[in-house]
């Protein structure tokens, strides 16, 4: 390219999980003992659920047949309603005499999960999870709560995570003195692996020079909103998005990318003629400015993880493969990405996946 810039196809990226999750499976205490579902189950979260998905797509028996056994640490227990929330760690700069707020995401909140589970001497659930259920079961369950630290906690769904439980409340009500019903709150304790964040030397260098820029642009009477629909400020703000934001895959940072440096090569042809002696300070500065920006794409592609093959041993599911590769089954996504998947709940032994190998 004329300018300098060259943002190449093969960008990494190490994708965390962008989620705002708010789920809920509901069943009667004989359905726990089956998991069985109710048909108007809202499929509107997001965690470890792929483009592929569509809201009410799936029927209940499609479900059932793929969900897990709630458990933690290792102890299995029936479940009557499970509930996920997540959100945005923002921060919020307001200044005094301007109207609005500044907003800067730092990335995902901790998935929190509020699980309300039954334990009962009842028909249903002992021929589901044995004679041992009420007390012993229960009483097997206090325990590893009250160990303390963190587990493995296995969701119906989400599979496994790296969970620690923050409160619990336990009920036995005078009608029901064979069943002790228990709402509990995990907390994930799992940080995902992600990109190292873009040099912000690099990155501020770039600005700086998109302002000259700009400036040069304006006195020189060029209008670049008018002309190509953004500035350099903008583009300069477009890339460090591209290179900084998490839970992108490859083909996405790159495409960014490559849009960015089209934009840059419509920029630099709307400004007057470099060659003339009297611009030769916006000619340098039109260097620098190329120089930063693929200083900050090297400094992106140090930290990027490597693509490997993945085949597959045993019939899997995109989840479980992320949990055996990354310890993070909110990577499922990154995968299906990747790749052409027709189920990621039921991936056939010997299927070839292309995964980062970190």
């Amino acid at each position: 390219m004329s300018n300098g810039i060259k943002f190449g196809g093969a960008v990494g990226a190490s994708i965390g999980t962008s989620l705002s999750a708010n789920s809920q499976l509901s069943a009667t205490a004989s359905q726990a003992a089956s998991f069985s579902l109710d048909a108007s189950l809202d499929l509107s979260f997001g965690i470890g659920l792929g483009s592929g998905y569509k809201t009410g797509l799936l029927s209940s028996a499609d479900w059932q047949s793929s969900l897990r056994p709630m458990s933690f640490k290792g102890v299995v227990f029936p479940i009557t309603q499970v509930k996920g929330s997540a959100g945005r760690k923002l921060v919020k700069h307001v200044y005094p005499y301007r109207p609005g707020q500044e907003v800067v995401d730092l990335g995902r909140q901790a998935l929190t999960i509020n699980v309300s589970a039954v334990f009962s001497t009842d028909h249903f659930l002992v021929q589901a999870y044995g004679r041992d259920l009420y007390p012993g079961r229960y009483e097997m369950l206090m325990n590893a709560i009250h160990q303390g630290g963190s587990g493995e906690l296995v969701h119906p769904v989400f599979g496994s995570l790296k969970a620690a439980c923050e409160s619990y409340s336990d009920t036995t009500q005078a009608n029901e003195l064979n069943t002790v019903r228990l709402e509990l709150t995990f907390v994930e304790d799992d940080v995902l692996t992600s990109v190292p964040l873009v040099g912000t030397s690099a990155m501020a260098s770039a600005k700086k020079s998109a302002g000259l820029l700009d400036r040069f642009a304006a006195s020189m009477e060029v209008d670049l909103t008018a002309a190509v629909g953004m500035s350099f400020g903008d583009v300069a703000g477009q890339i460090e998005t591209a290179l900084s934001v998490q839970g992108k895959a490859q083909f996405q940072v790159a495409a960014e990318l490559e849009l960015a440096a089209m934009n840059i090569e419509m920029l630099t042809g709307a400004l007057p003629s470099l060659d003339d002696p009297i611009n030769v300070e916006a000619k340098a500065e039109l260097a620098s400015f190329s120089a930063s920006l693929n200083m900050a794409g090297t400094e992106y592609l140090a930290g990027a993880a490597p693509i490997v093959t993945y085949v597959t041993t045993t019939q899997t599911t995109t989840v479980d493969i992320a949990k055996e590769k990354y310890q993070d089954p909110g990577r499922a996504t990154e995968i299906e990405q990747f790749n052409s998947i027709p189920d990621p709940l039921n991936i056939p032994p010997g299927t070839e996946l292309k995964i980062y190998a970190y």
